[in-house]
């Protein structure tokens, strides 16, 4: 399956590894696919190191992460109930627990 029927555009220019010095390859997500919609997460951009020799295979900072909209809802959801269940309970919310 080519680069652009998976929604990628492909160009050089990016920033240099951080392992082996050498620049990078640039993948920009054009557009989602259904399946990275379904996970929590996916990265609009990420870089390859083009060193055949270096370790160092894909870069992917976290401040081109794209957290689904869905996903992050259920999570605080459930992050909500748990400190509701906690506070009915008589939870320690501040602070150590008493036995520490």
């Amino acid at each position: 399956m080519s680069k652009k029927k998976q929604g990628l555009d492909v160009h050089a220019g990016g920033p240099r590894c951080f392992r082996c010095g050498k620049w990078t390859m640039v993948y920009e997500r054009v557009s989602p696919t259904p399946k990275m919609l379904a996970a929590p997460f996916y990265y609009r951009r990420f870089f390859r190191c083009v060193n055949k020799q270096c370790k160092t295979t894909l870069i992917m900072p976290d401040e081109f992460r794209v957290w689904n909209q869905d996903y992050r809802a259920q999570v605080e959801r459930e992050v909500e109930q748990m400190v509701g269940e906690s506070e009915q309970l008589g939870g320690y919310t501040d602070g150590p627990p008493p036995w520490a």
